[in-house]
């Protein structure tokens, strides 16, 4: 797996705080939700250009530095399963179980993690379901893909509520191939919490 360094500044917004919230975040992305990017110097827009949405953001860097071989696979068969085990947490796990959620659903502590833990399980069970059908050392063969990008988060979600990832084998097995990686440590979240924070 190739590997591109582009420089960057990190700004941490705290969710907790209500800080993606705030007037001046909410310039960036009117939904309150991260991420957020900036990007100045880019031909056809004067000053900065501004793009919200994770997947639209992978995909700006995907072809902006030609990462296409790696992220979406090699055929448009391949590109077809990553996009759809990608959106299998994207669009069908993920936002059942985010913050926003959460806090809507209940103030009851347990009742956040059994809703949490209901939805984690659904769409880990679909991609297991899924994913056998084209696992490799990754979740698409054996190219670190889109896919991948977005199971990893789940799986930390789902650790994060206590779910028992061998309970999805070919999850597992991917997730264990994964955290290997060093760019897995460097991005990491628990590098990015900001000093003395406790989740």
């Amino acid at each position: 797996m190739s590997h591109h360094r582009i420089a960057c500044e990190y700004v941490h917004i705290n969710l907790l705080t209500g800080e993606s919230e705030s007037p001046e975040f909410l310039k960036l992305n009117p939904m309150g939700y991260v991420p957020a990017l900036e990007a100045e110097g880019i031909k056809g827009y004067p000053g900065t250009f501004l793009i919200t949405e994770s997947l639209a953001m992978i995909r700006w860097f995907e072809q902006r530095f030609q990462l296409r071989a790696t992220l979406l696979g090699k055929s448009p068969e391949e590109e077809a399963k990553v996009w759809q085990l990608a959106e299998t947490i994207n669009a069908g796990t993920q936002p059942l179980q985010n913050l926003l959620v959460l806090e809507k659903l209940t103030d009851d502590a347990s009742k956040r993690k059994e809703w949490a833990q209901t939805w984690n399980h659904k769409g880990l069970e679909a991609y297991e379901q899924l994913v056998s059908q084209s696992a490799g050392r990754y979740s698409v063969g054996d190219n670190f893909s889109l896919a991948d990008i977005c199971l990893i988060p789940q799986c930390y979600n789902a650790k994060r509520f206590e779910i028992d990832l061998e309970k999805y084998p070919t999850v597992n097995k991917i997730y264990n191939e994964v955290i290997t990686l060093d760019t897995y440590h460097a991005s990491h979240p628990d590098r990015f919490m900001p000093e003395g924070f406790k989740p």
